[in-house]
């Protein structure tokens, strides 16, 4: 079938292509080289979101990971928030490695992922939810020196929440820690006191320990004359 448009849309398959003129004659050309036409793969999104998590409550450190596989090729993604009708974020995504791309500093909420191929080819991902570790919360107690000169100061803290065991450490070796959060035989003066969870998490708290004024003892001396 001859058409004056020589735009076609065909399903897969190989073809060959001819023109015709208008005269009467109908002159007609060879026929074209074949051409085939081969079949789009809908263009597919995979991701991994096993680091979408926040390890330090309050910070931005999640990573969306993932490939697309299909199209033409040329993917461009997009990261949305809230839902997937969301204006794109402005954040690139960087390429981690051969087929993976990955969104990074991400702090917590609900994502969706996009990609484009080509004109009209697209996939976006399912809901993506990010949450984050419970915050560190702390209690404490401070004996205060009991006696002027003494080293029998007292810090007692004890946390909740973060992620594993709690570590502590006290100023001014933090390399020393420990999983007991009492300090002892401690002098006067001021002191920070870090803790720790399994993920590197860390809260520093600071603490005084006073002590008390020298006692002075004044005799006066009295002689009976």
């Amino acid at each position: 079938t001859f058409t004056a448009n020589n735009l076609f849309t065909l399903p897969p398959g190989t073809y060959e292509f001819y023109v015709q003129d208008a005269n009467v004659n109908t002159c007609l050309s060879a026929a074209s080289n074949k051409v085939e036409v081969v079949a789009v793969q809908p263009v597919s999104l995979t991701v991994n979101a096993a680091d979408a998590f926040v390890k330090c409550n309050g910070e931005a450190t999640a990573r969306i990971t993932f490939s697309a596989t299909g199209g033409v090729g040329g993917y461009q993604y997009s990261l949305h928030q809230g839902n997937p009708t969301a204006p794109a974020m402005t954040i690139s995504a960087t390429q981690i490695n051969a087929t993976d791309w990955a969104f990074s500093g991400l702090a917590t909420g609900t994502y969706f992922v996009k990609v484009k191929s080509g004109v009209d080819c697209e996939d976006n991902s399912s809901q993506i939810d990010i949450r984050e570790a419970d915050a560190i919360s702390v209690t404490s107690t401070v004996s205060n020196v009991t006696c002027k000169g003494a080293k029998n100061g007292k810090i007692t803290v004890t946390a909740e929440g973060g992620t594993g065991t709690i570590v502590y450490a006290i100023s001014p070796r933090f390399d020393r820690v420990v999983e007991s959060g009492v300090f002892e035989k401690l002098a006067p003066g001021e002191y920070v006191v870090r803790i720790q969870d399994a993920n590197g998490c860390h809260r520093d708290e600071i603490f005084k320990i006073t002590e008390p004024d020298l006692i002075r003892v004044r005799i006066d001396r009295q002689t009976d004359e």
